[in-house]
């Protein structure tokens, strides 16, 4: 089965070229009071002026199941929503679902996505699993960026438990992939979602259906498709099919598409070192860069965390990032103080090249500084929110101007690179309400959050609360300032951000009929704000611990290498 997408779309020049904030801002923090007067005030006027669905959502597809898609098929399922959950993996879990395998090298450039414009046709085939079908089947699912040393980065007891599932008592805050994957999984099987679930099935198409067409029972039409291995991975089993949706959720996560900035003379320099370059969802086993000179490009967690494995094992790591090395971003500075003085900081990159245009091996930087001996080159730059699954119904935009040019016709969903820009409290398209995302917030966040995210949608699309009307979503939309820094994380941040959905959600879930027993939801307990500084030196501990069980991690592939 060969799958074409025939037409491209540039990534917004905003979002590759994105500066970070400037380093004097203040961002005002609200209090916990505030909020709940703010967040009352709202649902209130959502109660005397509500959006009203077309019908009813009986319904609802989920996208993924990782750590935003569990709790909201839990959470549709709760309110007694039919629910069916399309995951392309083999298991649950996400980004901590661990494979041998790797992704695919990003093009170069990558400044441009794939998007679909027609569903594929229905089909059912078995094939040899060749290594050409191998690859297909890789493409189908590509590998997550997890690692064999790779630990969680918030404390999981505190950061990454749902209200309805916490952690066995005396859980350690800072856990290998392994027991992170496992808690997912456990709550799949706690929540009996394996029977909603299909795995290894990909979305290809998701198409809106014509409202004023009586034969289409339901709103949204799904292509689907199957890739697993059978007979002992000796043949590949290939079924694409379709289902039909009064609404659909989408929560497959922000970290599919690896992003490569277009630096000048990087297409040249892949073009004559190939191997040279990898995105950090390529990355795996440290082991594999003893002896070798490494060149990380970011600054965020990715780079640091690989930039730390490799400190001691390669023979000199460099690691190029824009702006200054002390950030606004408190958790940021956190993470990069924890980097030693062998690590060589330089700036950005100004050319593959050296100073004459040469591409000869030589990387040039903006401060006039060239590296000659670099031998493999580490992209840890994040990566695109392409939902290229979305077809025609997705463009890209930078603005919320621009999306609300797209009100009433053109593509339904405006993304910015990271996140859709015209929903209503980061959820909601505003256009139809019956498509939401889980999982992608304008703001950095914790697991947790994604709890109340999911309760949300299942309880506006149950009936259970209410939306504003849509002229109040967007005057929501353009004036809405999140009460804590977006651009940073805390205990504080985690309890703001989960409030709000806790009065709003409470607040109607008060007003309905006593035989419907809806849950009052706990929030984030706020006394958790007290352990920030504890969080902090346990971080920092953290670290220190996993660099030193290097030696005792042992790789299923180490290209021979021994430490």
């Amino acid at each position: 089965m060969t799958i074409e997408y025939p037409v491209e779309q540039k990534v917004p020049k905003a979002f590759p070229k994105k500066k970070g904030l400037p380093p004097n801002i203040e961002w005002p923090v609200a209090t916990v009071e505030q909020v709940i007067q703010k967040t009352l005030k709202e649902a209130a006027e959502a109660k005397e002026d509500p959006f009203i669905f077309d019908k009813p959502i009986k319904r609802v597809a989920v996208i993924g199941a990782g750590a935003a898609g569990l709790p909201t098929a839990k959470s549709l399922k709760e309110h007694g929503i039919e629910v069916r959950i399309f995951e392309r993996m083999d298991s649950v879990g996400g980004i901590w679902l661990y494979s041998e395998e790797t992704d695919e090298k990003p093009r170069i450039p990558c400044d441009t996505y794939r998007t679909r414009q027609k569903p594929l046709s229905e089909e059912e085939k078995i094939v040899e699993a060749t290594p050409e079908e191998r690859l297909k089947k890789l493409k189908h699912a590509p590998p997550s960026a997890c690692y064999p040393d790779l630990h969680n980065n918030t404390a999981a007891p505190l950061m990454m438990n749902y209200e309805d599932f916490p952690w066995p008592e005396g859980t350690s805050w800072y856990l290998p992939y392994h027991e992170i994957q496992n808690y997912f999984k456990n709550y799949a099987n706690h929540f009996g979602l394996y029977d909603h679930m299909e795995l290894s099935t990909s979305v290809e198409y998701v198409q809106q259906n014509d409202k004023n067409d009586k034969n289409d029972e339901h709103l949204w039409t799904l292509t689907l498709r199957k890739a697993e291995y059978i007979n002992d991975r000796t043949m590949i089993r290939y079924k694409t099919w379709t289902e039909s949706f009064d609404a659909v959720a989408v929560a497959s996560g922000a970290y599919n598409d690896p992003f490569l900035p277009n630096f000048s003379n990087l297409s040249e320099y892949n073009v004559k070192y190939p191997e040279r370059i990898i995105h950090s969802k390529q990355y795996r086993h440290y082991q594999d860069y003893i002896g070798k000179n490494v060149l990380i490009v970011g600054g965020n967690i990715s780079a640091i965390e690989i930039a730390q494995r490799l400190d001691g094992i390669a023979d000199n790591v460099y690691m190029s990032m824009r702006g200054p090395f002390v950030s606004i971003s408190k958790i940021l500075n956190l993470a990069r103080s924890g980097l030693s003085d062998n690590i060589i900081r330089k700036p950005n990159i100004r050319a593959f090249s050296d100073v004459q245009g040469q591409v000869n091996g030589s990387i040039t930087f903006e401060d006039d500084t060239i590296v000659n001996n670099i031998d493999c080159v580490i992209f840890c730059t994040g990566y695109v929110n392409d939902l290229g699954f979305l077809g025609p119904l997705r463009a890209y935009g930078t603005s919320v101007e621009e999306a609300e040019e797209q009100e009433t016709q053109g593509p339904l969903v405006i993304t910015n690179g990271m996140r859709p820009i015209n929903t209503y409290r980061d959820i909601f398209v505003i256009r139809d309400p019956t498509l939401a995302f889980v999982g992608t917030p304008g703001h950095l966040t914790s697991v947790q959050f994604f709890y109340y995210q999911a309760q949300a949608v299942a309880r506006v699309w149950a009936g259970l609360a209410c939306l504003p009307s849509r002229p109040k979503m967007r005057h929501f939309l353009k004036t809405n300032m999140y009460p804590f820094p977006p651009f940073d994380m805390n205990l504080l941040g985690c309890i703001l951000s989960s409030q709000q959905f806790v009065t709003w959600l409470n607040e109607h879930a008060k007003q309905q009929d006593e035989k419907k027993n809806v849950n009052i939801l706990k929030g984030v307990d706020p006394s958790l704000v007290e352990l920030w500084d504890e969080l902090k030196e346990q971080y920092k501990k953290r670290t220190t611990e996993i660099l030193a069980k290097r030696s005792t991690i042992v790789p299923t592939k180490s290209n021979g290498h021994k430490l």
